[in-house]
């Protein structure tokens, strides 16, 4: 191998710090493959991963099949920034599956444990979301869904409960699922699934994890026409935490379908000052947004729904303040009756006294 100063396209082993040419190194793993000197740890018959020495100190390699794995959750997360290029987005998807495909068909023996799996399913499902495949993503995340569930049954009755799996992955499953079918469309569906995971884990919920159910439980009530429903969950999530994006857009847009232009506007302004106030790239859709559904209503048009909105509320508080009346009057009236009946018993009373008293004589 190449131990001289100055080679081309030199990498940095992990744990050792070690430097050496990238194409040195690639003929020095094919010739432990070739002399099979892969060392394969094994712990309670699960296979963990296979290692290979350093050339210089023998200390273990990175596996292999990490670095793709690592390589294709950096690929997506570049795919996941705000205003990248269509040419830029598809091609670190590309790679990504490419890293995948490398990964299924290798022959490494660490691929049969579990949690290389499921982090490998897990993945493509993330994949498919960004792609925009929302019906195969969500099948992937209910697959692993399940296989954690039934993880979970099976050391729950060899009584292994210390090596259960965390409420957070399921948590981050629930969600993702849900996103999913808030995305495909499925809103229904989605609010069942968002109630499902606010009974089974109510407790265990972060308060972000709050934020991000109400928030899309209000685009869920929105959608579905429950515009009332929405301007509750919607104003729930902005009490704890207003700084979300997008977090007033659905509530103003319920206000706006009940003519409530006023509290419309005003909302939708509060999310051009209040959410992520440090991301520009957000500002700016904000901005277009609140011109795209508000820039075509008139300041006549705002007054005029704020004066039917004062006039209804008027209305509201005036009827209540007749029935409130109504109710003590009625009060008023029963008890004056009561004490009317009570004197004229008492008064009947002694009468027949009298007559009593009058006739013994």
């Amino acid at each position: 191998i190449c131990l001289a100063n100055g080679t081309s396209n030199q990498i940095a082993l992990k744990d050792c710090r070690h430097m050496f040419c990238f194409q040195c190194l690639k003929r020095w793993n094919e010739y432990q493959k070739m002399s099979h000197v892969l060392i394969v740890d094994r712990s309670d018959d699960v296979v963990q991963h296979s290692k290979q020495p350093c050339p210089l100190c023998r200390s273990n390699l990175p596996s292999p099949s990490e670095r793709l794995l690592s390589s294709a959750m950096c690929h997506m997360a570049a795919a996941q920034k705000p205003f990248i290029s269509t040419e830029n987005y598809l091609r670190c998807c590309q790679l990504a599956k490419k890293d995948l495909e490398t990964l299924k068909q290798s022959d490494w023996p660490y691929l049969s444990s579990n949690n290389i799996r499921e982090r490998v399913c897990l993945l493509e499902g993330e994949i498919a979301l960004v792609e925009q495949d929302y019906g195969n993503s969500q099948r992937i995340f209910q697959r692993i869904l399940l296989r954690l569930d039934k993880q979970v049954t099976v050391l729950s009755e060899e009584g292994n409960v210390s090596t259960l799996p965390t409420s957070h992955a399921e948590i981050c499953l629930w969600l993702k699922i849900g996103q999913a079918q808030r995305l495909q469309g499925q809103y229904d569906s989605a609010e069942l699934t968002y109630d499902i995971l606010k009974k089974k884990h109510w407790a265990d919920l972060t308060p972000d994890h709050h934020v991000d159910i109400c928030m899309s439980l209000s685009e869920c009530s929105f959608h579905l026409g429950n515009y009332s429903l929405a301007i509750d969950h919607g104003e729930e999530a902005l009490k704890m935490n207003r700084y979300f994006p997008w977090s007033h857009k659905f509530v103003a847009l319920a206000y706006l379908k009940l003519n409530n232009l006023a509290e419309a506007i005003r909302l939708a302004s509060e999310a051009i000052i209040y959410e992520v106030p440090w991301d520009f790239e957000h500002l700016q859709e904000i901005e277009a947004w609140y011109r795209n559904a508000f820039g075509s209503i008139s300041e006549e048009e705002v007054l005029a729904s704020a004066r039917r909105i004062r006039r209804a509320k008027l209305m509201r508080f005036l009827s209540i303040l007749v029935f409130v009346m109504a109710i003590v009057t009625l009060y008023v009236l029963n008890l004056v009756r009561r004490k009317d009946s009570t004197r004229n018993g008492r008064s009947s009373s002694v009468i027949d006294k009298q007559f009593v008293h009058h006739d013994g004589l």
